[in-house]
């Protein structure tokens, strides 16, 4: 997690374990790795908010996109 391309590969092996794999449940945990390492990532947050609403995780979906508001990291879809 310290290396300056943490971020980018984690953001990779997310998309891929989603799209080619079709593991939500191991993709969502990837992008709570990169929001471990920086909880303003605005793309962890569009990823996690995507996923929870393709796999109709309301609960899950609205608190993200409230924790994505108020670390003021909320993609256009939050909205």
């Amino acid at each position: 997690p310290t290396d300056r391309r943490f971020l980018k590969i984690q953001e990779l092996r997310g998309d891929l374990v989603l799209d080619a794999l079709h593991r939500p449940d191991r993709a969502i945990d990837i992008w709570k790795s990169m929001l471990e390492v920086d909880r303003d990532s605005p793309l962890a947050h569009q990823r996690l908010i995507y996923v929870y609403a393709m796999t109709l995780r309301r609960a899950e979906m609205i608190a993200q996109i409230r924790e994505a508001i108020r670390l003021r990291a909320e993609p256009p879809e939050a909205y």
